[in-house]
């Protein structure tokens, strides 16, 4: 395969600046089209800007003059018809894959797009930066998204993956890709209600399937698009690890350019980077389907394929386990054996925002911040039932390698900080309690300012000491304000002035909050006891208020709350607007706790 040479680049340019071409000038581009596809691509890990210079060429050849009124490529059409396809069943399974994965990868772009630009100020930071950096950022992103990418090949259906493009100011930037992202999760929250597509006109229109496409040919088209996003999120990903100066440590075939020309080194640097790439589940090739097939369907463990078990009906999809294919089944069942192609059967099942026992649900058209609903997925977790608050003193939590754990692992590997009230009293941890589930569901000002006020006071205690880390009163402010979307508490005076606004916690709010933070602490000793029977017993009894083995505690119920029917939504009683008062009046306990204020630091 020979290279494009110069002469025809530049012929390729003098094309494409034109607005119209001639027949004679339309058929000598399709000559060059076809001429460009037969050139072997130069190789990505050694000759990076001749690679890019090359995808470019192949997009601008593709679609410089692709008009949105021509009907369907008839050059495409002829690809798919000509190309070997799987069977429609293997295919249906290896799209579902791709959709899994597709989804909890752009679950994650929504959370590191929305700290990169709602953390600091990137968009100026942006606008500021020197054209040669933008393009060496951008450069670096393009080649990552090919790395991480199933398919390399997938940026040839991605006309806005180019260097001006996204150092630009058109409407498919960097900035404008990044915000799309992030609006296709209406919650903000990371888990995207359904897949997403990356839209554009072209690439829709040069894909829109005829009525009379066969099973195989709507495959096909699916998964181009499928991957076309993939593509576009790995880079968008890659973008924002290169800025931050995160290293690209995924095991690829570029370790084995990198190595000396000796064939004995080369040789074994390439068994090495193999065994590594098949230990970790890595694609040495972007073609190589081994990861996915070696794979459980269900828990996506990499093992070796004489250890995992088949479907016995579609003989297509693998599990490492009876209970791995249990789980799936009500998802698998939707393609599994089926001999026609439905969008709707492939498509992943979108996992379920975070949500801990007694979590309110949301009221007022309140929309919780990303920060925020990083803050409930730390207190769902097993490990944080009897948690009532946790800080991240360095910056957003990401993503946790432990299993139903809130040893969250963050940019800078940091851990988050848990915050119990022991020994507080029971008013102390019930208003905090109340005006954390107010806050929650509604983003209240003044119930903010009572779980700051409360937070700040010397009844909370934390993870500090074992750390070795601080945490101030203005931290606490900044992470508060910043997961309720505050930004008129500037300052501890101000704070003050709006917790004493909070109304005082009703007999039904506190009865509610002791009834879930009991469940939430039976089923965290039955977690760490391993078994769910203590919880169960528990709730057979009727959920008794008291743990009789922790009698000897200090922090030790004082009253019970009132009986079920005395919380009927039917019964005449004034529970809803009674208030709650302990030992001591609410404004009372306020102002005892404000002269805690003075001795924290800021």
């Amino acid at each position: 395969m020979r290279n494009f040479t110069r002469r025809q680049c530049l012929r390729v340019a003098q094309l494409a600046s034109k607005n119209d071409l001639t027949d004679h000038e339309f058929h000598e581009w399709l000559d060059l089209r076809d001429a460009h596809e037969k050139c072997k691509p130069p190789e990505k890990h050694t000759d990076r800007n001749d690679w890019n210079t090359h995808c470019e060429m192949g997009l601008t050849l593709c679609y410089a003059h692709f008009h949105l009124s021509d009907s369907p490529d008839p050059y495409n059409a002829a690809e798919f018809s000509a190309s070997p396809n799987l069977p429609i069943t293997e295919m249906n399974t290896y799209i579902s894959m791709w959709a899994k994965g597709l989804i909890q990868k752009e679950g994650l772009l929504v959370v590191r797009a929305t700290e990169f630009l709602d953390d600091g100020d990137f968009e100026t930071e942006w606008a500021q930066m020197h054209l040669e950096r933008k393009q060496e950022l951008v450069l670096e992103a393009l080649y990552r998204g090919a790395c991480a990418a199933p398919r390399q090949y997938s940026r040839s259906d991605c006309p806005e993956m180019t260097v001006a493009g996204l150092t630009g100011e058109g409407e498919y930037n960097l900035i404008s890709l990044l915000k799309t992202a992030i609006a296709s999760d209406a919650t903000g929250s990371g888990y995207l209600p359904e897949l997403y597509f990356f839209k554009h006109p072209k690439v829709e229109q040069e894909y829109s399937i005829p009525e009379v496409a066969s099973e195989n040919h709507k495959a096909v088209v699916y998964e181009t698009l499928l991957l076309r996003s993939m593509y576009i999120a790995d880079t968008l990903l890659g973008f924002i690890n290169a800025y931050q100066g995160i290293p690209d440590e995924r095991p690829t075939q570029r370790e084995m350019y990198a190595a000396p020309v000796r064939t004995e080194e080369r040789k074994k640097i390439g068994a090495e980077t193999r065994a590594r790439a098949k230990q970790e589940g890595y694609p040495l090739t972007k073609s190589d389907p081994t990861p996915v097939a070696t794979a459980c369907a269900k828990c996506r463990t990499h093992t070796d394929r004489a250890s995992l078990k088949r479907c016995s009906r579609c003989q297509i999809t693998w599990y490492c386990s009876a209970e791995c294919q249990k789980q799936d089944w009500k998802e698998h069942k939707r393609i599994c054996g089926k001999k026609n192609f439905d969008p709707a059967n492939v498509a992943p099942t979108p996992a379920a925002p975070p949500h801990f026992h007694g979590c309110p649900a949301i009221d007022n058209g309140f929309k919780r911040s990303l920060a925020l609903w990083q803050q409930i997925q730390c207190l769902s977790q097993a490990d944080s039932q009897e948690m009532d608050y946790h800080v991240c003193p360095h910056g957003f939590f990401v993503t946790s390698n432990v299993p139903n754990s809130t040893q969250l692992m963050l940019i800078k590997q940091k851990r988050s900080l848990s915050i119990i009230f022991c020994g507080a009293g029971e008013e102390v941890h019930m208003t905090f309690l109340v005006a954390r589930r107010r806050a929650m569901a509604t983003g209240a000002r003044t119930a903010v300012a009572t779980m700051l006020t409360l937070l700040a006071g010397d009844y909370a205690t934390s993870t500090i000491s074992r750390s070795g880390a601080a945490v101030t009163r203005e931290m606490l402010r900044r992470q508060l304000t910043r997961e309720y979307g505050i930004n008129d508490l500037p300052d501890w005076a101000t704070v003050q002035a709006a917790a004493a606004g909070f109304v005082a916690p009703t007999v039904r709010e506190v009865a509610e909050e002791m009834q879930f933070y009991h469940e939430r602490f039976m089923q965290s000793e039955a977690a760490q006891a391993g078994t769910e029977n203590g919880y169960e017993e528990w709730y057979r009894a009727g959920c008794p208020l008291q743990d009789p083995a922790r009698e000897s505690d200090a922090y030790v119920w004082e009253s019970e709350p009132p009986e079920d029917d005395a919380l009927d939504e039917d019964s005449d009683d004034d529970s809803d607007t009674e208030l709650y008062s302990g030992s001591d009046s609410l404004v009372e306990t306020m102002q005892r706790l404000m002269q805690h204020f003075l001795p924290i630091s800021s």
